[in-house]
């Protein structure tokens, strides 16, 4: 194989397939005189390839992202460094309309990048207008005296927004209780962004126990709290 007239790129294009080979994620063979060359899965588990498998209305089978045709027809293939792309594909894998991208080193670091080159990123995709602040959001953490931080959302502009999850699994239920650093790449809390989405109330063991003994009547309070009406003080009914 060769790029250039005179041969120059062969060497260098010959070592990047031999890192793809070492990562498993293509296979080599010889073809007369060319290379055959076959993709495995991008999981690095040597396995061949196959195409995602997922479903329109139900939970995602497996996970993956597309680049929408103008990353290449408007030139961002060039406009963008390393870092930006980086970056890029860091917020599409979230596959979320609004998202944070913490600028902390734990963050970055998932995703083996550091701070610095984390905030660049993020400079360099809002300066092109592929990315735009969508609001703010409250957090968990153990960094601050209250407990709760505040963070800025970001969003893709269209059509680098078609990677949004349409559907979800269900939440699993939580094994333990989170740590303060745990807490401080989590779900949040409370938002202020422009869309929010309400989780249907399911009754807590608590309640169901006061029915399942007998009792009609309906328990108030807030989760975690229960009280029969009876229990009901004025301290709690102002509170």
């Amino acid at each position: 194989m060769s790029f250039a007239l005179d041969g120059s790129a062969s060497a260098p294009v010959s070592r990047l397939w031999r890192k793809l080979e070492q990562l498993h994620l293509i296979t080599r063979s010889q073809n007369g005189r060319k290379t055959r060359v076959t993709k495995l899965r991008e999981d690095g588990t040597n396995r061949p390839y196959t195409r995602p498998i997922t479903s329109e209305n139900g939970p995602l089978g497996e996970i993956y992202f597309q680049l929408p045709f103008q990353y290449w027809e408007d030139g961002y293939h060039h406009k963008l460094g390393i870092v930006g792309k980086a970056v890029m594909l860091i917020g599409m894998s979230l596959r979320k309309p609004q998202f944070a991208l913490p600028q902390t080193a734990a963050f970055a670091g998932y995703y083996g990048i550091s701070k610095p080159t984390l905030e660049r990123g993020i400079k360099e995709l809002t300066a092109t207008g592929l990315l735009n602040e969508t609001g703010s959001e409250t957090y968990k953490t153990g960094e601050t005296r209250t407990g709760y931080g505040e963070r800025l959302l970001y969003g893709f502009r269209s059509p680098f927004d078609l990677n949004v999850r349409k559907s979800r699994p269900a939440d699993p239920a939580p094994e333990h209780e989170a740590s303060p650093s745990e807490a401080s790449q989590d779900i949040p809390q409370m938002s202020h962004a422009r869309t929010s989405t309400l989780k249907p109330f399911v009754l807590p063991p608590q309640a169901k126990a006061i029915f399942d003994n007998g009792s009609q009547q309906k328990p108030t309070g807030i989760w975690g709290s229960f009280l029969t009406p009876a229990q009901v003080t004025t301290q709690d009914e102002g509170r």
